[in-house]
């Protein structure tokens, strides 16, 4: 509970803050009920203020601390001013939004709490892509950027992400500091009344139109080939997301202008209402687009998440039916182009991903000879230990990428970024094209020189007012079953158990410490932990083998394709679900 304060404390405190009236009424309502599940949500809402998870702050929209309202965005305004301007000296802020529901009134609301702070705020005119905020803050020479998204999570939430000046998102212990300011500021309501002059005196400056032009230019930096290739069809979707005019730009610079767009979903809109899911990796999320390139015969769909800082990509398979690609395939393949980009330009190249995408990217750098750098989940963390083995390792950092469909290429932005990697698949698919091959023959290629890897991923969400109990709960009963009971669910006899809640030291996760069980066999790999943006565990099981020619590799996909399918529901069984 904060700072020992009751829950009648707690919520007499925030319905004095909230200026929401329905807010008000929704805490007072929860305050005044005997029912057992709404004193819990009640707790669920109040006994802490949101934290920040693997990509900023994330949560419902409504009443409570622990949520997304303009009393948690000014906690936060407040909390950054008071910690990167601990010097008492003012700074430079970007503040850009996506097109969810609020999100350009949290825009304003941190812009005024800013400005009354005495800070320069620069604001984006219009919804903007994530990766377009950090690329702004780097540009302007700002000392942070601040971005109003949820990315790709449900319609009922929104959040924040903060970047640094290099346009990387901020990283460790500060972020402690922050949550810890969020905690001390003063409440909303005394705030206002104490800046009431500057409040309405002060207004925010506007983002310039050169930052877009200049972002555009600076992504040609990291093309793989030297002309442009073209040629290339493509149906494309934003998902009623922020993507589209900058993707169609950066697409069109390079000479890709065959593209279909899908209507209903082309601009913002903050229901989502064509999806029940706006993520793009979700079953069925992609069937519009899919439909429509069936229509027209267009043989690829590329899709940003609504924030455009993911991409995914979807192609026609030998059965005439539209297959996404995972994000490990697009990031075993935007990684192949990189290392051999690098090469031809005499450059040291180093790589990066997270513990839970696969380990044929590891495979890949030691017989390209490329530098690998394993991290935590988040592309917070890929980009900070990526930059701190440049440094270690004399190499350059020239592609990172997570499996949730993330991807960095160059260090344009220091984060994932949708539009860059849009139009580099673009070029992989022509050159491709060229040379008579789909990307699934390609991946083959790869496969026969690296080895072959099957991935599965799939989660428990847990829709109770106490997520978190229900979480833990799950994650110790996985920490106390024996090790050997995984064995039999793997099928072998050895199996290692990595429990990264301690800091592991000589093995091959040294350096990491996060709430992640690692379950690992010669042939297979078992990772579980709860999702930093919302409330569900996730767990990524692979398998992996060699192959020496075409038809070996047939083989041993279907052989590993039953193998996976096989290992999950005895996981599933053996977790009692």
């Amino acid at each position: 509970m904060m700072h020992g304060q009751t829950i009648e404390q707690l919520c007499a405190n925030y319905i004095q803050e909230e200026p929401n009236s329905d807010y008000r009424l929704q805490i007072d309502m929860l305050l005044q009920s005997k029912e057992e599940k709404h004193r819990m949500e009640l707790f669920d809402r109040m006994h802490s203020m949101i934290k920040f998870g693997t990509a900023g702050l994330r949560g419902r929209m409504e009443a409570g601390y622990n949520r997304m309202n303009k009393v948690s965005v000014y906690r936060l305004s407040y909390a950054v001013s008071q910690v990167v301007g601990k010097d008492r000296l003012p700074k430079k802020f970007v503040i850009g939004f996506d097109g969810r529901n609020f999100s350009v009134e949290f825009a304003l609301e941190a812009a005024q709490v800013l400005l009354a702070l005495g800070h320069e705020v620069f604001v984006f005119k219009e919804p903007a892509p994530t990766p377009l905020c950090a690329f702004a803050t780097k540009h302007q020479k700002a000392d942070m950027g601040i971005m109003i998204t949820a990315s790709h999570n449900p319609k009922a939430d929104n959040g924040i992400k903060l970047y640094q000046h290099t346009s990387a998102q901020l990283h460790g212990a500060v972020l402690s500091d922050i949550e810890q300011q969020m905690n001390s500021a003063p409440k909303r309501c005394d705030f206002m009344e104490t800046y009431q002059q500057q409040i309405r005196t002060c207004a925010p400056k506007e983002v310039h139109q050169s930052v877009l032009v200049d972002y555009l230019s600076a992504i040609q930096s990291t093309r793989f080939f030297d002309a442009s290739c073209g040629g290339v069809k493509i149906v494309y979707t934003p998902l009623h997301g922020v993507g589209k005019s900058l993707f169609l730009r950066a697409l069109s610079k390079e000479g890709f202008d065959d593209v279909l767009v899908v209507g209903p979903q082309a601009e913002p809109d903050g229901q989502f209402p064509t999806v029940s899911f706006p993520n793009p990796e979700e079953s069925h999320t992609l069937d519009m687009a899919h439909r429509l390139a069936m229509q027209h015969k267009i043989p690829l769909v590329f899709a940003n998440d609504p924030d455009a800082d993911r991409l995914q990509v979807s192609s026609l398979d030998t059965s005439g039916s539209f297959r996404k690609l995972t994000g490990n395939e697009m990031g075993i393949l935007l990684s192949y182009f990189s290392i051999t980009r690098a090469k031809q330009q005499n450059i040291k190249p180093l790589l990066a991903t997270s513990i839970v995408s696969s380990r044929m990217l590891k495979a890949m750098c030691e017989k390209m000879r490329a530098h690998y750098v394993e991290a935590l989940t988040g592309f917070s963390n890929i980009v900070a230990a990526a930059l701190y083995a440049e440094k270690t390792h004399h190499a350059q950092f020239v592609c990172g990428y997570e499996e949730a469909i993330g991807f960095l290429v160059g260090k344009v932005v220091l984060d994932k970024d949708g539009i860059n990697a849009g139009a580099r698949f673009m070029e992989i698919v022509s050159y491709l094209q060229q040379h008579h091959k789909t990307v699934w023959e390609f991946l083959d290629e790869l496969y026969l020189q690296f080895g072959l890897y099957i991935n599965s991923q799939w989660s428990v969400r847990f829709e109770d007012v106490s997520p978190m109990d229900a979480m833990n709960r799950i994650m110790a009963d996985i920490r106390g079953m024996p090790v050997k009971r995984f064995a039999h669910c793997l099928e072998d006899e050895v199996c290692q158990k990595f429990d990264l809640n301690e800091e592991q030291e000589n093995n091959s996760y040294k350096g990491l410490c996060a709430n992640v069980v690692i379950f690992e066999s010669k042939s297979a790999r078992l990772i579980v932990r709860p999702s930093g943006t919302e409330p569900k565990i996730k767990f990524y099981l692979e398998v992996h083998d060699q192959a020496t020619n075409q038809e070996d590799l047939s083989i041993k996909r279907l052989a590993l394709q039953h193998k996976v399918t096989e290992y999950q529901s005895r996981i599933e069984i053996l977790l009692g679900g």
